[in-house]
């Protein structure tokens, strides 16, 4: 079998939107797309990038949405990072417990997910120092969070 050959129009994933804003659509992402995202994001994290370490991404927000696939899926693969994958991050003492297992450096999200683990008395406790980066995504983070 021979290998198709790829340009950077072809589309390489069709995204489906959560229909929050009307009917759901499937989105056509190019392979183009994917890669210029990437390395807009490369270039986003460089003023905190380590090559002496590897990155430990908290993931808790699904994989089949747009900011988990992009930033958590793709963007985490390309620096060859970890990915801690929290499968119900609603139920949060335990995922502030699972939490401290890991001495993770990128923690992405969503505003109701942070104020709900500000919530939490445990959640104060853990050790931020590795953290280097939060990213938000979904809506503006309140003032508060």
């Amino acid at each position: 079998m021979e290998k198709p050959p790829l340009r950077p129009d072809d589309i390489a994933v069709l995204q489906y939107t959560g229909g929050t804003t009307g009917i759901a659509k499937g989105a056509q992402l190019t392979h183009g797309n994917l890669v210029a995202h990437t390395m807009m994001i490369t270039e986003w994290f460089r003023p905190i990038s380590d090559k002496t370490s590897k990155e430990i991404f908290i993931t808790a927000i699904p994989l089949y949405h747009i900011f988990a696939l992009t930033v958590n899926g793709i963007f985490a693969y390309h620096l060859g990072a970890k990915n801690v994958l929290i499968a119900n991050p609603r139920d949060t003492p335990k995922f502030v417990k699972e939490l401290g297992k890991h001495k993770f450096t990128i923690f992405t999200g969503v505003n109701t997910l942070f104020n709900g683990l500000l919530n939490q008395p445990d959640f104060h406790k853990l050790d931020f120092s590795p953290l280097k980066a939060v990213v938000a995504g979904g809506m503006a983070l309140q003032d508060a969070v």
